[in-house]
């Protein structure tokens, strides 16, 4: 009886042992899963998260900036001047008349030559027509001392003498005639009107000379 009871204790003890280790194994496995699931990697603690970037609106096209004429879109004043005109200009004003040039010529006649100058608005006239007036055409008696032509007649046009023509932009032109050894100016009064694609301005007159019956 006594051998057996040693036995007995010796094979018990084992037995406690064995039981104990698969439990401490396990506690020690579900330790190591949940410090596993609870860690993070170092290299990822200052990380962006990895989410797409939002979506940035897209570009508007490019588009010419505002100052640079080369791209601009013609206005209406650049192309005025091109267009079509729809009434004929404004008679030109303001007009000046006077010799800047006096040069000896044959048989005792002198070379004259003219500056006459006007204002107008921009871009209403594409040319402005100056013309001479042969002969004065209120000649009369009554009329001596006054203007060979006054403001409102008519004038024929065969009595019209066409001296020069400027450019719509131009301001001033120069005119030159022969006036005789008599000293008889050749045109009785000088004039000047404004054109364009849809008609004549009236006349200006620039310089008339006055009726002298007798001389």
């Amino acid at each position: 009886m006594p051998r057996s009871s040693r036995g007995l204790r010796t094979l018990t003890r084992p037995l406690a042992v064995s039981r104990t280790a698969p439990l401490l194994a396990s506690l020690a496995g579900l330790v190591l899963v949940a410090g596993a699931c609870s860690a993070q990697p170092v290299s990822q603690v200052s990380s962006v998260p990895d989410t797409p970037p939002a979506a940035s609106a897209p570009a508007p096209e490019s588009q010419p900036a505002s100052g640079d004429p080369g791209s601009a879109s013609p206005t209406t004043t650049a192309t005025a001047s091109s267009a079509p005109a729809v009434a004929p200009p404004d008679k030109p004003a303001g007009t000046t008349f006077a010799i800047v040039s006096e040069q000896p010529a044959d048989r005792g006649a002198v070379r004259q030559t003219h500056r006459i100058t006007w204002q107008a608005p921009d871009g209403q006239a594409t040319s402005f027509v100056v013309y001479g007036v042969k002969g004065c055409l209120r000649s009369a008696p009554k009329n001596n001392g006054t203007p060979c032509v006054i403001k409102g007649m008519r004038i024929p046009r065969d009595a019209l003498v066409r001296l020069a023509e400027a450019s719509g932009t131009d301001r001033s032109i120069d005119v030159t005639w022969l006036v005789p050894k008599s000293g008889k100016e050749p045109y009785a009064a000088v004039l000047i009107r404004a054109a364009n694609g849809a008609g004549d301005s009236i006349f200006t007159i620039v310089h008339s000379e006055d009726v002298c019956v007798g001389c």
